[in-house]
């Protein structure tokens, strides 16, 4: 093929690296034709100059300046489609002439510009284009054929045209032509073929590589899962038992100071369980795995118990807490996740206790009704702490982020809070809003909407008054603990209850007990040697006694994975309690299957 380094630079600074590879090639090959062609016509023109005809001469003037503006054209601004029909109408033009004009017959030269018309339309405008041209090119050679018949048809070379020097140029230029557009087509397709496949087996490469990242990716994402689930639940489950100790022995009476001493070490142990929950959400926020609730319960019963706790840490601090709450939500029941506005808060409030180191602080909730069944609640806690510079309100929100080293050292705490905080509430499609300057306090404002619910769907807990004492502690109870401090915990705490539990270390020796025994209900541990607690209520469930595989089984459970809850739906497992857990909840699930049971025999 033809080199042209300046063309090749030139149309680099022209076409850049937007142009399609293939129109690129497209570009050039026109500009080396025109070229050819062009230098072709400037010699033949002194010939016909010299020999005649003048007519001729005259003709191939006007074709070489419009070939040199063809040139120039591309070499400034390649409009190369339009340029490309151009040539297609100057050499259809050169036929027809001849059949017209000139030659008047159909003679080697028409045909070769007929061909040279036909592969150039082709290559260069693609099919539709390329039968067009064909036509207006063909078609006139055949209808002069049959119009005119044999006569005015010679493909010989007569010596007359051996002897006109023009006439033998623009045959072997023809010629030429034909070879060269050939060489360049296929050289074309050869190099275009050859980048696909090299860009084939790049891509192939490329998609390994990719799918060996995913998997290492997602890999590290399983790791990262089962390494924060195994630590959750190594450290629950010491925690269990000292947030579960420390609770039996607040109840026991203890002196002035030892009730100090416990409440110390229940405030510290429930801050490790918040810490330890904070990462554990932040983790599932990550991997967007937190699903919102929809169960009922009343927003100001929730709001006052967190306000409970608040109060007395800011009465700690010297700080005043001022609740106040729509008085139309006193006896509303609202269908939403308790769960996470109680985190929302807690956080909020935990903040705002921590960085006021006098004033007050508000907590405030207002109403607005939006339909016949959902109602909006307006959120608002503010405080009179250090504030946050307006350039480090966005700071604040990025998880492990404060304000600034300072506040880090001074206040403590990893800075996932308001991260937390402010994914739980676009979880609930608001946006949390922050007012703050610094050394005037800050305020939060959110905003969430809940679908009011059914007040008889929501009773505290209606067994409690239908279950006494004495009937709770006639219930048999079978426990599968393996952890030793858990089964002390486990033994004082229905020892308050007056309940004589029979236990077992593992969900072997669990399956034994129920196969062996009579119980009311299984406390089944999830993580135990030998066999855990799914695979033995599997087995306990597969039981041919039909009264022994109803066996009403409860996990009590330090596990936080993801997936707990559909291992315990196949296991069939009743219910389940998160460790640590609050006595009173353990207290309740009893008494509904004390309840029960009460049912059963009554009917």
């Amino acid at each position: 093929m033809m080199k042209f380094s300046y063309i090749d630079r030139k149309l680099d600074e022209v076409l850049g690296n937007n142009q399609d590879p293939l129109d690129r090639e497209r570009v050039k090959f026109l500009i080396q034709l025109t070229l050819l062609s062009a230098a072709v016509v400037f010699i033949t023109i002194p010939m016909y100059l010299i020999s005649g005809p003048m007519s001729q001469m005259w003709r191939s003037c006007i074709v070489l300046v419009c070939m040199l503006f063809i040139i120039k054209s591309l070499l400034s601004k390649p409009v190369w489609k339009k340029i490309a029909h151009s040539m297609c109408l100057i050499v259809t033009f050169v036929i027809w002439s001849n059949l017209l004009i000139f030659v008047m017959a159909i003679n080697i030269a028409t045909i070769q510009f007929a061909l040279l018309v036909v592969i150039f339309s082709y290559y260069m405008l693609g099919t539709r284009w390329g039968t067009f041209y064909a036509f207006l090119t063909i078609v006139p050679i055949l209808f002069y054929a049959v119009l005119n018949g044999k006569q005015y048809v010679h493909i010989n070379i007569t010596p007359r045209q051996l002897s006109t020097p023009a006439f033998m140029i623009v045959m072997i230029n023809n010629f030429v032509l034909f070879v060269f557009m050939h060489h360049h087509i296929f050289t074309s397709y050869n190099a275009t073929i050859k980048k696909l496949r090299m860009k084939q087996v790049e891509e192939e490469l490329l998609n390994a590589k990719l799918l060996e990242a995913i998997e290492i990716a997602a890999q590290s994402s399983r790791s990262k899962t089962d390494f924060l689930s195994t630590m959750s639940h190594e450290l629950r489950t010491p925690l269990n038992s000292v947030i579960g100790m420390s609770n039996i022995l607040l109840k026991d009476q203890p002196r002035d100071d030892q009730a100090e001493n416990l409440s110390i070490l229940n405030f510290s142990a429930q801050s490790l369980l918040t810490l330890i929950n904070d990462v554990l959400d932040f983790s599932k926020i990550e991997s967007g795995k937190i699903e919102l609730e929809h169960i009922p319960f009343r927003v100001s019963e929730l709001v006052q118990q967190i306000s409970l706790g608040f109060k007395v840490k800011a009465a700690e601090k010297g700080l005043e807490f001022h609740l106040e709450i729509d008085p139309f939500l006193m006896d509303k029941v609202l269908i939403g996740d308790p769960t996470r506005l109680t985190q929302i808060l807690y956080n909020l409030l935990e903040n705002a206790v921590k960085f006021t180191p006098s004033g007050d602080i508000c907590m405030k909730i207002h109403t607005e009704v939006q339909a016949a069944e959902i109602l909006k609640l307006d959120f608002l806690v503010s405080d009179t702490g250090i504030g946050i510079p307006e350039d480090k309100i966005a700071l604040i929100f990025e998880p492990f982020s404060q304000a600034s080293s300072n506040t880090t050292r001074k206040y403590g705490g990893t800075g996932l809070g308001l991260s937390i905080v402010k994914h739980l509430i676009e979880l609930h499609n608001s946006t949390l809003i922050l007012e703050s300057r610094p050394a005037s306090g800050a305020t939060f404002k959110f905003s969430i909407d809940y679908q009011i619910g059914d007040a008889i769907k929501l009773m505290d807990n209606p067994l409690a008054s239908k279950v006494s004492d004495q009937q709770l502690s006639k219930l048999r109870v079978l426990i599968a603990e393996d952890n030793a401090m858990n089964i002390l915990l486990m033994k004082k705490l229905l020892g308050q209850w007056n309940m004589t539990p029979h236990f077992v270390e593992n969900g072997e020796e669990a399956v034994a007990a129920i196969r062996m025994g009579d119980f009311d209900v299984v406390l089944m541990d999830i993580h135990m040697p030998v066999m855990d607690g799914y695979e033995a209520t599997t087995q306990i469930r597969a039981l041919e006694d039909p009264r022994k595989s109803a066996v009403h089984i409860i996990a009590l459970t330090a596990s936080v994975s993801s997936n707990v809850q559909e291992k315990m739906d196949k296991a069939r497992l009743n219910d389940y309690v998160s460790k640590p857990f609050n006595p009173e909840v353990l207290k309740a699930k009893l008494e509904a299957v004390c309840y029960q049971q009460q049912q059963q025999i009554a009917s």
